[in-house]
């Protein structure tokens, strides 16, 4: 007996020996004949069936439909899930929120069962609409080619045995074998765009093209071989050139630019791809990156951040702050500025250290000093004469993340002494008296 379950699991190198199937049945002629396959190929294979149905609760007729199938499954031995759809929980575009609560639903029973294989009578005129859809909404490389015959979920996959097959031949199978359905008439209203598309668009296209539905599903493949390349070719570049941590990624901007646009923007949706971003937004890092400031820090979302420092472009997945910081010392010990950094004021003991642009020289009768955050208008006298530490920082590239976190030194007269880590005034490099050390301690 030839089965079109049974074909397609063989053609795809897929076991049913054996195997728990969670099948979405709606009661639609599409589902019930897609059942009855699985009833059939059951009476030839041992595997388990088990049917999740939704009720969108939109129709009277819906009440019935369910009936029905708790019926009919009860009947045939098969276990049974049933979830209600409230729209009223789920405001929105309709058909994607139910379908939404749908694959939702289906991998709840699927996790019950510990199901194998989800399927879904999807067929073909369902995936030209979907490519259609998606042609006129846009959609990334993949979603292009529509529908899929088989994916891999986290630990099942979904299958879909009818992708090849049109409307026609199922509503055939159905007439042939008297199987009992239900026509949801909102199929027919012209509210949504995929209704327009099914009863205005795909008969247009079968009238030029009686074989359109292969000419799709060739499109499709061509789709998917395509972004399996490309899929290649980006993961490859962040393997070589983008480097993560707990908080960010990045990367060089002229590695990134020698890029072509097309793939640095699959470049940018796959590193942020937990942040879900949209085309916008994908758009307007472009344009950061390409801007010729050197020193940027812009919120791309509320879960995403942008910095670029010269040629190093970061996206942080959190929000930055930088809090301010003014703090007196006036004795030695340690004083901790945040969890990354410290200042340890401690006694003279050698000479080694005081070369470093962390570490500097006082005299205790001097104190107090204060350490804070940098000011606008702060001006450092170096020996070279007096500059402006903006200008300092720019001068010595520093990012635009440490700029904000720059510690400056000031005496009790408020001259600036020292730009921590970074610079020493003249003041402070003539005083040749000293007994404290002041050293700035950072964390990698």
């Amino acid at each position: 007996m030839s089965n079109l379950v049974i074909n397609f699991f063989i053609e795809n190198n897929l076991s049913l020996e054996n195997k728990t199937i969670v099948v979405g049945v709606s009661t639609g002629i599409d589902s019930m004949v897609l059942l009855d396959e699985l009833i059939r190929a059951h009476e030839l294979i041992n595997f388990k069936i088990v049917v999740a149905h939704v009720n969108h609760q939109m129709r009277l007729q819906s009440i019935e439909e369910e009936q029905f199938i708790k019926e009919f499954c009860h009947k045939k031995g098969i276990d049974i899930r049933i979830s209600y759809f409230d729209y009223n929980l789920h405001p929105g575009n309709f058909q994607e929120e139910a379908r939404k609560f749908r694959y939702q639903f289906f991998e709840e029973v699927i996790n019950e069962f510990h199901g194998d294989y989800l399927l879904l009578a999807h067929h073909a005129n369902d995936n030209m609409e979907t490519i259609i859809m998606r042609l006129l909404r846009g959609s990334n490389l993949r979603g292009y080619a529509g529908m899929e015959p088989v994916v891999q979920q986290s630990n099942y996959l979904i299958v879909r045995p009818f992708l090849l097959l049109l409307k026609d031949e199922l509503i055939r199978i159905a007439k042939e074998r008297e199987i009992i359905y239900f026509e949801d008439e909102t199929n027919k209203e012209k509210t949504y765009t995929r209704n327009r598309i099914r009863h205005e668009i795909i008969p247009s296209i079968f009238w030029e093209n009686p074989e359109a539905h292969w000419q799709f599903a060739k499109f499709s493949e061509v789709i998917r071989n395509a972004d399996e390349e490309i899929k290649k070719i980006v993961k490859q570049f962040i393997e070589d050139n983008v480097k993560f941590d707990e908080q960010r990624v990045f990367f060089s901007q002229k590695t990134f630019l020698k890029q072509s646009l097309f793939l640095q923007k699959e470049i940018l949706f796959a590193i942020t791809k937990k942040v879900l971003l949209g085309h916008k937004n994908i758009d307007e890092i472009l344009k950061l990156i390409n801007s010729k400031k050197p020193n940027i820090i812009s919120k791309v979302t509320g879960k995403l951040t942008f910095v670029k420092e010269y040629d190093k472009i970061s996206l942080y997945f959190t929000e930055l702050k930088f809090p301010k910081v003014h703090m007196v010392i006036s004795t030695c010990g340690e004083y901790e500025i945040d969890e990354n950094r410290k200042v340890i004021v401690s006694e003279k003991n050698n000479d080694k250290n005081i070369l470093k642009n962390n570490t500097l020289w006082y005299n205790k009768s001097m104190l107090p000093i204060i350490i804070r955050s940098r000011k606008k208008g702060d001006k450092i006298q170096l020996l070279t004469g007096t500059k402006k530490v903006s200008d300092l920082l720019t001068d010595k590239k520093i990012g635009i993340i440490k700029r904000e976190q720059v510690l400056v030194l000031e005496d009790k007269n408020q001259n600036i002494l020292a730009v921590l880590g970074i610079a020493k005034s003249k003041h402070l490099l003539a005083l040749k008296d000293y007994d404290i050390i002041i050293t700035l301690k950072e964390n990698e």
